[in-house]
């Protein structure tokens, strides 16, 4: 996995990790589907794609604890996405 974000204002970054879990919670976080990932997100990553290795969007960093970063399935997202137009 890869996911690439903006921590703290520095520009875009790129770590790479792997999927730990799926259908995760996280506290804080109202869904209980989360994918749970060990790559690295600071704060300001929020909102940074996550992508596979063909790059595909697999999900988007909604948190980070522990170690671990947590993101919405890319499914769940675009259904948020065509709801809310």
């Amino acid at each position: 996995m890869i996911t690439i974000g903006n921590p703290q204002d520095w520009g875009q970054s790129v770590t790479f990790g792997i999927v730990s879990a799926l259908h995760r919670s996280c506290p804080g976080i109202a869904s209980s589907d989360l994918i749970q990932s060990d790559v690295l997100v600071s704060q300001g990553s929020s909102g940074g794609a996550l992508v596979n290795l063909k790059g595909k969007l697999i999900g988007v960093v909604v948190a980070r604890k522990s170690g671990f970063a947590f993101a919405a399935p890319a499914d769940a997202v675009r259904r948020l996405f065509a709801a809310a137009q």
